[in-house]
């Protein structure tokens, strides 16, 4: 049986499933290894300053003023 070798292009699209924002800039396909994707720099964010806010919140608890 002939050894066979194929050249496909795909084009994939990349979504951030919490707020849709587009994530084709931050993601990665290489030697069909697989697809990396970044976190979505928006949902970072708000994850980040839920934490300050809970951090402090759980702090103010814990002080008499």
């Amino acid at each position: 049986m002939p050894d066979v070798k194929y050249e496909v292009e795909v084009s994939v699209e990349v979504w951030c499933g919490t707020c849709g924002a587009g994530l084709c800039g931050t993601s990665t396909a290489e030697d069909y290894k697989g697809v990396t994707v970044e976190a979505c720099e928006k949902c970072l964010k708000a994850e980040y300053d839920r934490g300050y806010t809970d951090g402090l919140e759980e702090g103010d608890a814990h002080h008499d003023f």
